[in-house]
């Protein structure tokens, strides 16, 4: 089984688009319960299916991750384009997207889903 979390965690640190948003505010599972700075984007593997076998063993899998990008009293839209096309280019297919928002902290939360084909190394 392969995860992509070191993979996207990449993606997202060496595109100088967002990093000159969000700087290293890059986190797994849950933002810092102690976050001051906003934007912040976390990262989760979400899904891990085998695909296809041979031979009993995995030859690939459909990986699915979610990024969630938390903004405060600001709008997350241009940070979502930014991933959203570095995801398409790295063969990442958003399959849903939803937005929430906390009136009482201002805090808004995009969530953001992608899935990928991960063909499994053969040794």
């Amino acid at each position: 089984m392969i995860s992509l979390n070191k993979e996207v965690v990449n993606l997202l640190k060496n595109d100088a688009d967002i990093t000159a948003i969000v700087k290293n505010r890059i986190y797994p599972n849950q933002p810092p319960v102690d976050a001051e700075k906003y934007p912040i984007i976390t990262y989760l593997e979400i899904d891990n299916i085998p695909n296809k076998y041979a031979d009993n063993k995995v030859m690939s899998s459909k990986v699915a991750i979610q990024l969630d990008i938390w903004t405060k009293n600001s709008s997350s839209t241009d940070l979502s384009i930014k991933i959203d096309k570095v995801m398409f280019e790295n063969k990442y297919k958003r399959f849903y997207t939803h937005s929430l928002s906390e009136k009482s902290t201002g805090i808004q939360h995009k969530i953001m889903r992608y899935r990928k084909l991960v063909i499994e190394s053969i040794n």
